[in-house]
C-alpha cells in the first residue's frame, strides 16, 4: 500500500470518457493496477517521420531511482508519433472505481520554447480515453496526479498511461507511472 500525498491544486486537460474530480486527500490505495516504480516504461514508439532520441536514466534524491529521457529533435504530426508508455495495468478495474494516476516528470528548458506533453489514461489501442492531463513541466521533479471515476470496467492489461510527446523541441524525462485505485 502507498500513502500518497495532499495535492490541492488542479492539473489541466480535457477528459473524455470518464468524470475527473479536483484533486483531494487520499487514502492508502486499496490496490495498486499500474506500477512503474522499477522499470519507468513498458514502450517507446516512434513513428518513421519522427526525429527524436530515447534512453533510461539513472535518478538520484528521489523516490524513484530510473526515468525515462526523451528528446523531442523536430516535433512530429501527430504528436503521438513519439510517445512513451507505461506497464499495463495488472488488475482489473471495476466500473465505479475511483482511480488515481500519477507520475513524475520535468524537462531541460529549450529557450523560446513551452514543453508540452500530453498524459492520456486509455484503454489498450487507444480506443477510449478515461482522462487527459496536460501538465505544467518545469526543469524540477514535480509530482502529477489526477483522479478519475472508471465509467466501465477493464480488465488485466486493458489500461496504460501515454505520453504524447512530438509538440515540440524538448527533452523530458518520465518516471514511476502509476495507478491505483483509492477508498
Amino acid at each position: 500500500m502507498y500513502a500518497w500525498p495532499r495535492v490541492s491544486s488542479w492539473i489541466g486537460g480535457a477528459v473524455v470518457g470518464a468524470t475527473s474530480l479536483a484533486f483531494a486527500p487520499v487514502a492508502l490505495a486499496e490496490e495498486v493496477i499500474i506500477d512503474g516504480a522499477d522499470a519507468p516504461v513498458l514502450g517507446y514508439w516512434q513513428g518513421e517521420a519522427a526525429v527524436a532520441e530515447k534512453t533510461i536514466v539513472s535518478v538520484e534524491g528521489q523516490p524513484f531511482s530510473q526515468a525515462v529521457r526523451v528528446t523531442t529533435i523536430e516535433p512530429s504530426e501527430p504528436v503521438w508519433d513519439i510517445q512513451v508508455l507505461s506497464p499495463n495495468s495488472i488488475a482489473e478495474v471495476e466500473a465505479g472505481d475511483e482511480l488515481l494516476v500519477t507520475f513524475w516528470a520535468r524537462v531541460e528548458p529549450v529557450e523560446g520554447k513551452t514543453p508540452q506533453v500530453t498524459a492520456i489514461l486509455q484503454t489498450d489501442g487507444g480506443a477510449d480515453y478515461l482522462t487527459v492531463i496536460e501538465p505544467a513541466l518545469s526543469d524540477e521533479w514535480t509530482q502529477f496526479e489526477r483522479r478519475v471515476t472508471s465509467e466501465a470496467a477493464h480488465g488485466v492489461d486493458e489500461l496504460a498511461v501515454v505520453f504524447h510527446l512530438g509538440h515540440v523541441e524538448q527533452t523530458v524525462e518520465i518516471a514511476d507511472p502509476r495507478m491505483i485505485v483509492v477508498e
